[in-house]
């Protein structure tokens, strides 16, 4: 139960994953400006220049990507929030198993029902 309990996601995880979240409008600002960018480069300069512009901005488009793939979506969020077990039964599981620790026997009850059993 235990290893269960600490595979779940808890708030603070979940709250730092969404605050560093890139989302949709903040991704197509991003690209209307590489857009005009790319535009404006065009007009300005030669071909030698343009191409290794091209391979500096496609290292800088894959880095963004990289970036974006390890930032947690919304559908990763919300399945760890219905993963996690709440606080009622997690509860329940410990006074289950207090509840069958008690009615176990000690070591010495054992031990006294053998020396019995031998007397007998």
């Amino acid at each position: 139960m235990q290893n269960q309990l600490n595979e779940k996601a808890d708030l603070i995880y979940i709250n730092n994953a969404l605050v560093n979240k890139v989302n949709s409008n903040e991704n197509e600002t991003l690209r209307i400006n590489i857009d005009k960018i790319n535009k404006e480069i065009v007009n300005k300069l030669d071909l030698n220049k343009f191409e290794a512009y091209i391979n500096d901005s496609r290292l800088v488009y894959e880095e963004i990507q990289k970036e974006l793939s390890l930032k947690i979506n919304q559908k990763e969020v919300n399945l760890l929030i219905c993963k996690k077990a709440d606080i009622e039964k997690v509860n329940q599981a410990l006074i289950q198993v207090t509840e069958d620790l008690d009615a176990k026997c000690s070591i010495d009850q054992v031990n006294n029902i053998n020396i019995n059993e031998n007397n007998i």
